[in-house]
C-alpha cells in the first residue's frame, strides 16, 4: 500500500477531500501536486459560487434593471478557468478529474507528465 501525499496547508474539508481521493490513487510528482493544488482551490471556489447562485438566484436587480448574478458571471469564467487548467496540462490533468488515463490523450507540452503510475495496481 502506497502512502497518500499529505495535504498541504491551507485546505479546507472539501479541497483535503479532493486531495485525498487523489493522491490516495495516483503516485503524483511535484508538477502534478501543482496542478492538483490549483484544481482543489478552483472546484472550492466553484462550490462557493454555485452555494452563492443558488441562495440567491441566478438574476439580481441593479440599477440598469435586472441582470445576471455577478457570483453567476465569475461562476462562468472561473469554470473557462478550470477548463483550461485541465487542457492546457494535456494527460496529466486527468489528476483533477480523477481518472486513471486521461479521456484524449496527448503529449503534455512539456507541462507534466503523460502517465500517471496507479498506487497499488
Amino acid at each position: 500500500m502506497a502512502v497518500k501525499a499529505p495535504s498541504p496547508a491551507g485546505l479546507d474539508v472539501s479541497e483535503k477531500r479532493l486531495w485525498r481521493s487523489i493522491t490516495g490513487e495516483f503516485q503524483l510528482n511535484d508538477a502534478e501536486k501543482s496542478l492538483l493544488l490549483q484544481c482543489c482551490h478552483t472546484a472550492d471556489e466553484l462550490a462557493a459560487l454555485k452555494a452563492i447562485v443558488f441562495a440567491e438566484g441566478l438574476m439580481t436587480e441593479s440599477s440598469q434593471g435586472v441582470r445576471v448574478h455577478p457570483a453567476q458571471q465569475e461562476l462562468r469564467q472561473l469554470r473557462a478557468v478550470y477548463q483550461r487548467l485541465i487542457a492546457d496540462r494535456g494527460a496529466g490533468a486527468s489528476i483533477c478529474l480523477g481518472q486513471e488515463k486521461p479521456s484524449n490523450p496527448r503529449s503534455s507540452g512539456g507541462y507534466g507528465p503523460t502517465n500517471l503510475e496507479v498506487v497499488g495496481g
